[in-house]
């Protein structure tokens, strides 16, 4: 019987059994899939690399670097490269480079005069007058910067880390930072200032954010953790119904293998998942959340092109798409550009996103459709000849989940279930996190309950 059993072999479940591992506890982690890495998923093909899901890893903290270091990847760490510090945005049906200095945000063309006198403005507007509100991203913006700011700036940006809705997405769930500021401060600027003047009193170094990636990809991570777990880990075991034993603990019983019972149990798998098992003898209804949590539908097509037949530089770390612009993607990351090694000599990888909340009907286009409708994107913003020499198209029916207004009742409901089965949890990215350094900082930092 092990103490801790984890369902889902993420990178959630992954990092967790590592770290209970460790701590010298004894662990189990079950996947229902013959691979792990959920949506990490490199595909290596006669010098192209292409991602299924995320692109890179931001550490936002130790975390990431110590999780590396401690699977033996400290040497294989890809730091993306300087260019990858600009970032573009579309206005006016072109790539404008989103401003990186006050002098450039003066001069910048991405916003109008009225707008940029209207953020001068932000530290003299007051503060909700309820910060326990649960606002939309979309309301907090409109409120401290203006609807042009909220156009050309915040919508991009949830479309390329969200690929959601601004006007659904709760600020005080999906952005806590940004939330924080104006409770704490009254002001976004004010805010910032007032950060930056406390770390200097205190003498903080803060951290160094670093984009990174490994040369084969995000699944070298992924793989080497698996490879640490040993037999710990059993890939194609899918869970049919967890049993919760009246004296303590649970019983897993598994599709085509012997059950297995554990004290302690780690639910790290997706939300939409659970309506596939059967929950006996708990207290409350965890399937029940399967229908609750929204999954931005995203897929992800990455194509690769001789660099002649590209116009635009590609010096960037890719092009974000306003909703109010005339294009059906959501944005384009410049693959090659931001990491070595992802196209052969003289080509250049683009992956674009496409579908998302801003429009879920697209993920429904055949493949064929699908590529045109990038195809023609990219060429009326990035200027393209020729046809795509390498394709990889990768479908994510529910990708990303929604932190939208009245998640707190969600997260409410996820805690009640924990309280009242003693011994079980929730582990996701629907509850600590979207990015992989969120879910990567849960898992390496987590404090077991039990100790064997």
């Amino acid at each position: 019987m092990s103490t801790y059993g984890i369902i889902g072999a993420g990178i959630t479940g992954l990092t967790l059994a590592l770290r209970l591992a460790h701590d010298g506890n004894n662990v189990q982690i079950w996947e229902a899939d013959e691979r792990v890495g959920g949506a990490i998923r490199s595909d290596r093909s006669e010098g192209w690399l292409a991602e299924a899901g995320p692109n890179s890893i931001q550490d936002s903290d130790a975390s990431v670097s110590d999780l590396v270091e401690a699977v033996g990847l400290s040497d294989r760490l890809q730091e993306a490269s300087t260019e990858a510090k600009r970032r573009y945005i579309v206005r006016g049906a072109r790539p404008v480079l989103v401003p990186n200095s006050p002098l450039n945000a003066i001069s910048t063309p991405l916003f109008s005069w009225k707008a940029k006198f209207g953020i001068l403005g932000e530290p003299f507007r007051k503060p909700a007058a309820d910060p326990l509100t649960d606002e939309s991203l979309a309301s907090f913006v409109r409120r401290r910067l203006g609807q042009e700011f909220l156009d050309y700036a915040i919508n991009p940006m949830v479309g390329g880390i969200f690929a959601g809705n601004p006007e659904k997405l709760s600020v005080g769930h999906a952005f806590q930072k940004v939330k924080a500021l104006e409770d704490d401060y009254g002001s976004l600027i004010k805010g910032s200032i007032g950060r930056m003047r406390e770390r200097k009193r205190s003498g903080t170094t803060p951290h160094r954010k670093r984009v990174l990636s490994f040369p084969d990809g995000l699944s070298e991570l992924t793989d080497a953790i698996s490879r640490n777990l040993g037999d710990r880990l059993k890939t194609g075991h899918r869970v049919v119904e967890i049993v919760r034993e009246v004296d303590s603990g649970y019983t897993l019983h598994f599709d085509g293998h012997p059950s297995a019972r554990v004290h302690h149990l780690i639910f790290a798998g997706t939300t939409h998942s659970l309506e596939n098992i059967r929950f006996t003898g708990f207290n409350g209804a965890p399937d029940a959340l399967a229908k609750e949590v929204t999954y931005a539908p995203v897929h992800s097509v990455t194509l690769g092109f001789h660099k002649d037949d590209i116009v635009h530089p590609l010096d960037g770390f890719g092009v974000l798409v306003p909703e109010v612009e005339p294009f059906r993607i959501l944005g384009c990351l410049f693959t090659s550009s931001i990491f070595g090694g992802r196209a052969p000599e003289h080509h250049a990888t683009l992956t674009t996103f496409i579908g998302g909340m801003r429009r879920p009907e697209l993920t429904e286009l055949p493949d064929e459709e699908l590529l045109d409708v990038v195809k023609q994107d990219l060429d009326a913003l990035l200027g393209l000849f020729g046809k795509p020499v390498f394709t990889r198209i990768f479908r994510w029916s529910k990708a990303i989940p929604q932190y939208e207004v009245g998640y707190g009742d969600i997260l409410k409901r996820m805690e009640a279930i924990e309280n009242d089965n003693p011994g079980f949890e929730f582990a996701g990215n629907y509850k600590t996190g979207i990015s992989l350094d969120a879910c990567i900082r849960y898992g390496w930092n987590y404090k077991p309950a039990i100790r064997d």
